[in-house]
């Protein structure tokens, strides 16, 4: 014998009949599978959307870039770009008696993604000292650029449309007498 939902008596004119009642899987099913499907698809679009922003198009490489010391924040460089060189050189220029070259972690911290620097004030500088910088700032490939235009719209609405399907899964529910 096969299992069945619950079953409904409805009168027809000389007899009774068992009904299967499906219309509340019917309506239930397809917006739950909705809401799954996006549940996983946004997070995974969004991680989709970062590896495509850290691509690296063509670099300019950029020599010699004067900074001042401050321990007020973070430097930024001159130079714009999506992303940047993951390590840099920082010296003191020859004019200085010396031509150190800075340690990273010691004496400044490089911020590849954002392209700042930040000197450390138990490093080994001195605040208003002139300094020089080495590094490469990326653009993005054009196929990025034109990803990133595509996506964009679809996961700035993909929550909002998480949202209207949830709505719409929890009317089903009431609707069908599930609460």
């Amino acid at each position: 014998m096969r299992a069945q939902g619950p079953q409904l008596r409805t009168e027809s004119k000389n007899r009774s009949r068992p009904v299967s009642d499906t219309r509340g899987r019917s309506t239930v099913l397809p917006i739950l599978g909705l809401i799954v499907f996006l549940a996983l698809f946004v997070p995974a679009m969004s991680a989709g959307i970062g590896s495509v922003a850290q691509d690296r198009g063509p670099g300019t490489a950029v020599a010699n870039e004067s900074v001042t010391v401050s321990y007020n924040g973070s430097i930024a460089v001159s130079e714009s770009g999506e992303a940047y060189s993951e390590s840099v050189t920082v010296t003191r220029p020859q004019e200085n008696a010396t031509d150190d070259t800075l340690v990273a972690g010691t004496d400044y911290r490089w911020d590849d993604r954002r392209g700042e620097v930040t000197f450390l004030e138990a490093g080994n500088t001195t605040a208003g000292e002139r300094l020089e910088i080495d590094y490469t700032a990326f653009a993005a490939p054009e196929e990025t650029e034109q990803t990133l235009a595509f996506l964009e719209p679809i996961v700035a609405m993909a929550p909002w449309l998480l949202v209207l399907v949830t709505g719409g899964l929890a009317l089903a529910f009431i609707r069908e007498g599930w609460f």
